[in-house]
């Protein structure tokens, strides 16, 4: 399995970029759970991606690692909690949803 990670991560030639943007994304995305957290933002904000996204950009000062993400890092994690809004991958696998037409996500 590990040869397997290796391999996919050769393949898609990850940069710097990307991974500070996952690691960014796997810090953050459970506030977005935080009942507490979100319940402080605007109503159109309380759901999990969405409150991160609004944290990223109007709370900053919950989120100090998006201060270090570069436009490019910090657009890559914010399209993929998008992404997670509408289409969720565990789900999916687990046969709660099924995937959609992603046009809304087209670039």
């Amino acid at each position: 399995q590990w040869d397997e990670l290796r391999s996919i991560v050769r393949w898609i030639s990850p940069t710097k970029d990307h991974v500070h943007a996952v690691l960014v994304l796997l810090a953050i995305r459970s506030l977005g759970k935080s009942k507490t957290a979100i319940q402080q933002l605007p109503l159109e904000f309380q759901r999990p991606e969405p409150a991160v996204i609004y944290m990223m950009s109007q709370a900053d000062n919950v989120v100090p690692s998006v201060r270090e993400l570069s436009a490019e890092a910090f657009s890559l994690t914010e399209e993929a909690l998008s992404i997670h809004e509408d289409f969720n991958l565990a789900q999916m696998l687990q046969g709660e949803n099924a995937p959609g037409p992603r046009s809304d996500h087209a670039s």
